[in-house]
């Protein structure tokens, strides 16, 4: 998954990024 790779996007399961909608 991209977790690391697209922060600014809903993380996979973790919500540990800052959704950007």
């Amino acid at each position: 998954h991209h977790s690391s790779r697209l922060p600014q996007y809903r993380d996979d399961s973790s919500s540990s990024y800052p959704l950007k909608e």
